[in-house]
């Protein structure tokens, strides 16, 4: 009897204090199940690993087997003429220097491939992350919204009062009216804004409702980045960063290919075999059976020049990426450095905002104190309300963009992971 009104107990808390929210980490592995283009990253992958064996493939035994047969009638002499035949032919190459050149080329084929899905990893982390806090954020803002609307609402109110019994003009009145107005519009937008952000987020966990998520803590520890070199950071992105490593590979491509056009004008050199047999209708009673085995030399001499033409086409297509590659190297270097400075300024925009709400807080306090006894406008007390809601506004927006450029800094040097995911989820409640 005790365990069974234990546990209604426990079912009615948990009824009680709702639904557990999702936090970044539920959403992120919603995302990874189910976001389109993650999948057909990873399907985008697997074809691309496809190229080794494709190239494989052209060093390997070709083994065909081909098999016929005719039907025919002749005179009355000659009777039936049917025949059939059937062989089985082998190649294997000895020298092909473009299939051998291939083969080494998927191995950079199938590395950019990879590299190239890591960064969709990448993404997908900073994707998640991006909706996310973009949600928090419209709740945020409606929430302030929602917060000055009624604000201002009370403070109309109590114009019109004032006004009634003649302590204030009527050109109050219609400030104060203006404001809410001005407050319901921004409201109205808020909500526009935070449906828009719901539905990004939606769409990235594939489809469905986006029930209540998990806030970010009051406190937040604010860290800089560890190590604080900015040196170290660029060398991380220089060495780590997969977008840059995918063109790293594109050079390693365009290099081979060179290699495999140059390829046609050497010659190449096969061990044939080949085993036949031939037989006819019994009222001739011919058969005949061959069996070959040599080799096969195939030298180019001149083929209209369009050896030369690909050789020089594939240069031209090796210095494009050389040059993609060092332009790859120098936008991970800025993008690193721009993280690494945008986590420095944000943990200072933090804590002057912070204390700037603070100050609007004593600014509205000290201005209605003053509206109360005459020494202030209604106009003041208005704006130092719309002053206290934007530094609150403006505050948590730092906050989460502190969090964001945490990510972006370990997205530019190539090192972000689940881990980082996690670490950031321990700041939410």
């Amino acid at each position: 009897m005790f365990k069974t009104a234990g546990a209604v107990s426990l079912l009615s808390a948990i009824l009680i204090s709702g639904v557990i929210a999702d936090d970044l980490r539920d959403i992120y592995d919603q995302a990874k199940s189910n976001d389109a283009q993650y999948r057909a990253a990873g399907y985008t992958l697997e074809a691309s690993r496809e190229a080794k064996p494709l190239a494989k493939s052209g060093l390997l035994p070709q083994v065909v087997l081909n098999a016929g047969t005719t039907w025919g009638n002749g005179d009355s002499y000659s009777g039936s003429n049917n025949t059939g035949s059937a062989s089985l032919d082998l190649t294997q190459p000895l020298f092909n220097r473009g299939n051998f050149m291939q083969y080494k080329q998927a191995d950079s084929v199938v590395a950019k491939a990879e590299a190239e899905y890591t960064t969709e990893e990448q993404g997908l982390i900073i994707r998640v992350a991006e909706a996310y806090f973009n949600v928090l954020a419209a709740e945020d803002n409606l929430r302030f919204t929602r917060s000055e609307t009624k604000a201002i609402y009370n403070q109309l109110d109590q114009a019109k009062q004032r006004y009634e019994v003649g302590l204030i003009a009527i050109t109050d009145v219609h400030e104060a009216q203006a404001s809410y107005d001005n407050a319901r519009s921004n409201q109205i937008q808020a909500n526009n804004e935070l449906d828009n952000a719901r539905e990004a987020l939606r769409v990235i966990v594939g489809g469905g409702s986006i029930g209540e998520l998990a806030k970010l803590k009051p406190s937040i520890p604010l860290r800089r980045p560890n190590p604080s070199s900015l040196d170290y950071w660029s060398k991380q992105a220089l060495e780590n960063n997969p977008s840059v490593s995918a063109a790293h590979q594109a050079v390693e491509i365009a290099r081979k290919e060179v290699e495999v056009k140059k390829s046609g004008h050497y010659p190449t050199l096969d061990l044939v075999a080949s085993k036949s047999e031939v037989w006819d209708s019994p009222s001739t009673g011919t058969d005949f059976s061959d069996e070959m085995i040599g080799l096969q030399l195939t030298l180019p001499i001149y083929l209209g020049g369009s050896v030369s033409s690909n050789v020089r086409k594939t240069r031209h297509e090796l210095k494009a990426a050389l040059e993609s590659y060092e332009g790859q190297k120098r936008l991970a270097n800025r993008q690193v450095r721009d993280a690494y400075r945008g986590v420095e300024s944000a943990i200072s925009q933090v804590k002057a905002l912070q204390a700037s709400t603070v100050s609007a807080q004593s600014a509205l306090d000290a201005t209605t104190a003053g509206y109360e006894v005459g020494s202030r406008t209604l106009v003041d007390v208005l704006i130092a309300q719309r002053n206290l809601f934007g530094a609150r506004s403006n505050y948590a927006s730092a906050r989460y963009q502190y969090v964001l450029n945490g990510l972006y800094l370990r997205q530019a040097a190539g090192n972000l992971s689940e881990s980082d995911l996690d670490d950031v989820n321990k700041l939410l409640k």
